[in-house]
């Protein structure tokens, strides 16, 4: 058997610390069924992953129902999860799916069409499976006995950071929105959806915990789409100079993945039903100074700030308040952003060597 290379060990070491880091919860997940949407995205195939190790290396016994659009395409991506005899894939779309049979302990609602292509492209698709896809999801939760609902909600729920400046805490309820503003319909839709929860929770009782995601790093994550620091990362792998466009003086934290998933478990079985929690990191960094580590951990050819001598950027800070996570459910950043690129670089092909 030839030896795992050193991504499989990146892989195996984060899988086995998120089932550490979460070992008290497994009790109250095995033998049970999870209902799960945005299965095939960057959070969805992290948590199967995770739900794949426990059940085959610590014996957990857990049947998973992922609903996706297309199924055989997910297989090819990600064949070990489409082979895992515990998961079993619905076909359809978020917002008329056909409820599947029988009742669930859990269901995990993180579709979304969030990119900015689409936001660009086709912004009523993306207001409408959002929307429509949270009622869908509610709907079915009180067709399957009242499930536990954990909803995958965003940072951008706040519409950016309040007056005082950021961390932004669970208790502020966010900036006034422009509805003639195009491109603050993601953060209208997402409020929607918040709001669902809570008429559901409130008229037909469900038992719903909102975790407001905010920015991540890891294996998975696109080196070309919206994400900064996935974009920093694929430049050095590129061999290309890190590009950061105006000063770079935003400030940015960021999750790593195998925290991201124990904490999302977490929220899952212990989060207090009708409660918010923010998750992330509370290690702020700007922008330019993320660039700047990328570029020194990876060994890259440095850092060009198109900015430098112009205006103060408007983009507004984007950092979350985790005091809640921390005191009310003990939870922890345990890895930093340093280890957080390299292992995610690793898992792209980087080595030390390169």
């Amino acid at each position: 058997m030839s030896e795992p290379d050193a991504s499989q060990m990146i892989l195996t070491e984060d899988l086995d610390n998120i089932y550490r880091i979460a070992e008290p919860l497994w009790l109250d997940l095995d033998n049970s069924r999870i209902f799960l949407t945005g299965g095939t995205g960057f959070f969805g195939c992290w948590l199967l992953r995770s739900l794949m190790h426990a059940i085959r290396h610590y014996g957990i016994n857990i049947d998973v129902t992922i609903l996706s659009r297309d199924p055989d395409a997910f297989r090819m991506v990600e064949p070990e999860l489409g082979r895992c005899s515990e998961f079993c894939f619905l076909k359809g779309d978020i917002a008329n799916f056909a409820f599947p049979e029988g009742d669930f302990d859990y269901v995990i609602h993180g579709a979304a069409d969030s990119s900015n292509q689409v936001l660009k492209n086709d912004p009523v698709r993306m207001c409408k499976s959002i929307i429509n896809g949270m009622q869908r999801v509610l709907d079915f939760a009180c067709s399957a006995s009242s499930p536990r609902v954990l909803f995958l909600s965003s940072g951008a729920s706040y519409g950016g950071e309040p007056p005082e400046g950021c961390p932004i805490p669970e208790e502020w309820t966010g900036n006034a929105i422009d509805v003639l503003d195009i491109n603050k319909a993601y953060t209208e839709t997402k409020r929607a959806s918040e709001m669902l929860c809570t008429v559901y929770r409130h008229q037909r009782n469900l038992d719903i915990v909102i975790a407001r995601c905010f920015s991540f790093i890891g294996p998975g994550l696109p080196l070309d789409a919206n994400y900064a620091i996935g974009n920093f990362i694929g430049d050095v792998l590129a061999g290309r100079k890190i590009l950061v466009r105006g000063r770079g003086l935003e400030e940015r934290s960021y999750l790593y993945t195998s925290d991201l998933v124990a904490w999302l478990w977490t929220l899952l079985v212990r989060g207090q039903s009708g409660s918010i929690v923010n998750v992330g990191s509370n290690s702020a960094y700007t922008i330019a100074e993320a660039a700047r580590l990328v570029s020194e951990v990876l060994g890259g050819a440095g850092v060009d700030i198109k900015g430098e001598g112009s205006p103060r950027d408007t983009s507004a800070s984007y950092l979350p308040c985790v005091a809640t996570a921390q005191e009310l459910y003990g939870l922890t950043q345990n890895v930093d952003l340093k280890e957080s690129v390299r292992r995610t670089a690793i898992c792209y092909g980087w080595s030390t060597e390169c």
